[in-house]
């Protein structure tokens, strides 16, 4: 019985400490957000199409001269992603979204934290060289703090809306040695 009560006790004193320490804060970080009941899907876009919602851009083949130096940039590409489209009800459904865009998700995806493009994932492949996103008004994407990001956003109308996009190769650190180039990138339609 001692035993018990002693047990008992003690459990008590732990308990207390711990919710005074739990209580001991320095500030307080609130997310908010909204889910929609918007349900568009990727319908096409420029490039291969692999399953639904996956493309593969193809960059066009450069010289090692055209991306000699850091920061050189080359082989720029547009690609479209069309949401929606003939026959998809769903993009007009539920509660009425007026804008898309793409939302890329960093965390999921090969991103260089310091200058937000797409770290080359090739075997082997070409050094000192990114894959650099780009809005349709040419400015750069910066997937790591989302910098630039709304420039591609779009009005659905009739139920689809073309998202247009660019890609080309970025030199880092001086000049990009030959080989492949392959990477990737995670993304969610997000409506407003």
């Amino acid at each position: 019985m001692k035993k018990h009560l002693l047990s008992a006790a003690l459990l008590a004193v732990l308990g207390f400490s711990t919710i005074g320490a739990a209580s001991a804060v320095d500030g307080k970080i609130t997310f908010t957000g909204t889910i929609s009941d918007q349900t568009c899907s990727v319908t096409g876009g420029t490039g291969t199409n692999g399953a639904a919602g996956d493309f593969t851009v193809t960059l066009p083949t450069v010289a090692t001269t055209a991306l000699s130096a850091a920061d050189k940039v080359a082989g720029e590409t547009p690609f479209t992603v069309v949401i929606g489209g003939s026959g998809q009800t769903g993009c007009g459904a539920g509660t009425p979204a007026k804008v898309a865009r793409l939302h890329f998700e960093a965390l999921s995806s090969p991103v260089s934290a310091s200058t937000g493009r797409l770290i080359n994932q090739a075997a082997s492949g070409a050094t000192k060289v990114e894959v650099e996103l780009l809005s349709k008004d040419n400015k750069p994407i910066n997937i790591a703090t989302g910098e630039n990001a709304t420039g591609s956003e779009e009005t659905i109308t009739g139920n689809t809306a073309t998202l247009k996009y660019g890609a080309r190769y970025h030199a880092t650190g001086g000049a990009s040695t030959a080989g492949a180039v392959s990477t990737y990138v995670n993304y969610t339609i997000v409506y407003k």
